[in-house]
């Protein structure tokens, strides 16, 4: 195949990627040096046993990436390459579905018809789902063990409620607005706080609030497909991509608000209006949210199920098999296939179904078959053989 390189800006994108690494085995993981954490993206790699590399791959031809411009220390590698993006979140802002962020990209690989609208008039586009929730979609994802893995003892008694908040770079999480309100809620929940990666890379500070408190502290990196089975309710911030997963996977959401001056270019604007999911701009009103949102279940259940088809197709667990035959049929168009390539495609992202079993119908045909050949077969054998002995007799 094509040489293929998942380009690693961040470790956030890890989880993007793994899912359909594993059906593109020649995929090659790259971690380029970068102003963010490339360190521990390649720690993260190396603790899941996967390997990467630091150089672009040689006559790379096709580059993954979740980013949407050019960064200095990548320029040569982005210009050389045909680009496919994949989208980093369900509903990313609207100004990532404008021209200027699609062009650059042969494909872009999207969620759902909500992004694909969009992005369809200035690129290729192809709706696969959302792989990084294949697992949660399957149902592999047990709770009991994932909480032995993350070793959580929760109060079985009471309600989960999972917390991540986006990172604070322009002003936009709510932890320095909401934490008092936050750590309240412990007397009658079990609250898990998830930071954003950034966060935990640039504003530790903002993970400290949380450390002398009830509030359960988890790593930034811990999959967030794990931490919606295991909790009951999702709180995000507005300006933020954990409300529209809390839509996708059907989990009762909150949205905090740092402030009402939302652009009303961006798609957020939707949860601000309280469309999708309740949003909350005072904390002293989390609480009170948190009891009509339990009291009323079904009204903003339909809400999220009405969403979810709009931002993400597919969620039956088949979206990173989606996306690897995307990628490879892109590839395929630009890169002339050996046999073993695609043989080894095949096998992969188009396993062969096995063969349905015969019925007594199907063996009674085939034996009469059999035996016309047979027959047939006989009679020419026949004829030839009478041949032969009218010119031996002549001789």
């Amino acid at each position: 195949m094509a040489n293929v390189d998942f380009f690693c800006c961040n470790s956030g994108e890890i989880v993007f990627y793994l899912p359909i690494h594993k059906h593109l085995k020649d995929g090659k993981m790259v971690v380029l040096k970068s102003r963010y954490d490339h360190e521990r993206t390649e720690n993260f790699l190396d603790k899941l046993g996967i390997p990467y590399q630091k150089k672009p791959s040689k006559n790379v031809s096709l580059v993954i990436t979740t980013q949407t411009k050019s960064e200095p220390w990548t320029s040569k590698y982005w210009r050389d390459v045909s680009k496919v993006r994949l989208m980093y979140s369900l509903c990313e802002k609207n100004k990532m579905h404008q021209k200027r962020f699609c062009e650059p990209f042969s494909l872009v690989l999207t969620p759902g018809p909500f992004s694909h609208n969009m992005i369809s008039k200035f690129t290729n586009s192809i709706i696969v789902g959302y792989p990084k929730y294949d697992d949660f979609f399957r149902g592999s994802l047990k709770k009991e063990n994932i909480l032995k893995e993350l070793r959580l003892n929760l109060d079985k008694s009471k309600k989960t409620i999972l917390y991540a908040p986006t990172s604070d770079q322009e002003k936009r999480s709510s932890i320095p607005v909401f934490h008092n309100a936050i750590k309240g809620l412990t007397d009658e929940f079990n609250v898990i706080f998830k930071p954003h990666i950034y966060t935990d890379f640039n504003e530790a500070y903002l993970i400290e609030v949380f450390r002398a408190s009830d509030v359960i502290v988890v790593d930034a990196l811990t999959l967030l497909d794990k931490l919606l089975v295991i909790c009951d309710l999702v709180i995000g911030d507005a300006q933020s991509g954990i409300p529209w997963e809390g839509v996708l996977t059907n989990k009762p959401t909150i949205a905090c608000i740092r402030t009402s001056d939302i652009a009303p270019e961006l798609l957020e604007s939707e949860i601000c209006n309280e469309n999708v999911v309740p949003a909350v701009e005072d904390p002293d009103n989390l609480r009170k949210t948190l009891e009509d949102i339990l009291s009323h279940p079904a009204i903003w259940e339909e809400k999220r199920l009405i969403w979810a088809d709009k931002i993400c197709s597919y969620r039956d667990g088949t979206a990173s098999k989606r996306a690897a035959k995307a990628i490879f049929e892109f590839a395929e168009s630009s890169h002339k296939l050996s046999r073993m390539e695609k043989r080894t495609y095949l096998e992969i992202v188009q396993p062969k179904k096995p063969m349905p079993k015969p019925t007594d119908t199907v063996r009674i045909l085939k034996a009469f078959l059999a035996k016309v050949n047979s027959l047939c077969h006989l009679r020419i054998k026949t004829k030839r053989t009478v041949a032969r002995e009218k010119i031996s007799f002549r001789k």
